[in-house]
């Protein structure tokens, strides 16, 4: 099954604002962290803006693009997954 163009804008911006959520409860730990801590969890929220941050960018273009969004798409994807990937080290490192 196919996803539309339009489809998917709408899924990867609901997901952004989880992220953004998600983000926020980062922050939260960060600010309650032992000051040993708070470096290597502020590193990996940084890595996260910064995927998020991609895919916002991403986004933008695939809303301005008929044809290449497809292509587009892959790189939201690999993003995403950088993003997920980030946000479960900083997972593990808070318990």
């Amino acid at each position: 099954m196919t996803i539309s163009q339009k489809e998917y804008v709408r899924e990867v911006e609901q997901t952004l604002q989880k992220w953004a959520d998600r983000l926020e409860e980062l922050v939260a730990e960060v600010n309650s962290a032992k000051p040993e801590r708070r470096q290597a969890l502020q590193t990996l929220i940084d890595a996260i803006i910064e995927n998020r941050n991609f895919i916002e960018m991403q986004m933008k273009e695939i809303k301005k693009s008929d044809d290449n969004w497809l292509r587009l798409k892959e790189s939201v994807e690999g993003a995403a997954k950088n993003l997920d990937q980030s946000y479960r080290s900083a997972l593990a490192y808070i318990m």
